[in-house]
């Protein structure tokens, strides 16, 4: 048995000498287009129950198939500016004034991850891609509920040594 955790011990130091870890800004692409902001609909529909992270957080949600669908519990959005608690702070008291709701979220430039930066995130290579007719939904479908690889590896490698 102590063998067996051995075995362990050393494949966790090779995970962690494997990949990134950190902030997720290690993960983030620089150019993405505004077509992943969320909307307008999505930010007063879902504003008060999105896992909202920065380019300084260290984690983020599980990344569900339904990511970009649905909006509760399928994974996090980016926050790239602004000040998120102000933020709150100034719609909180608002009830059904919309525009200035909408504006105040809008300023925080809400958005989605995309795929590529999912990928990143679960450990995929560096020379990883997606075909170039597959469409965000099937990008977000196809990591939906995956696993970080390089963990899956360590995994392998410990049940196949044991």
């Amino acid at each position: 048995l102590q063998e067996d955790f051995s075995i362990l011990k050393v494949s966790l130091v090779a995970l962690q000498n494997s990949f990134p870890v950190g902030k997720l800004e290690k993960f983030l692409r620089k150019d993405v287009n505004e077509e992943y902001l969320l909307g307008d609909k999505t930010l007063l529909k879902y504003n008060k129950i999105l896992d909202i992270v920065t380019s300084v957080s260290e984690r983020s949600c599980c990344f569900t198939k339904a990511y970009g669908q649905y909006f509760e519990g399928t994974g996090s959005v980016l926050q790239q500016c602004g000040d998120l608690d102000a933020a709150y702070a100034r719609i909180q008291p608002l009830e059904n004034e919309d525009n200035e709701i909408l504006e105040t979220l809008a300023s925080l430039k809400l958005r989605l991850f995309t795929g590529l930066e999912i990928a990143k995130l679960l450990g995929f290579p560096a020379s990883f891609d997606f075909p170039e007719e597959s469409s965000r939904k099937q990008q977000y479908r196809t990591l939906g509920n995956s696993l970080n690889v390089n963990v899956v590896a360590i995994l392998v490698h410990f049940l196949i040594l044991s």
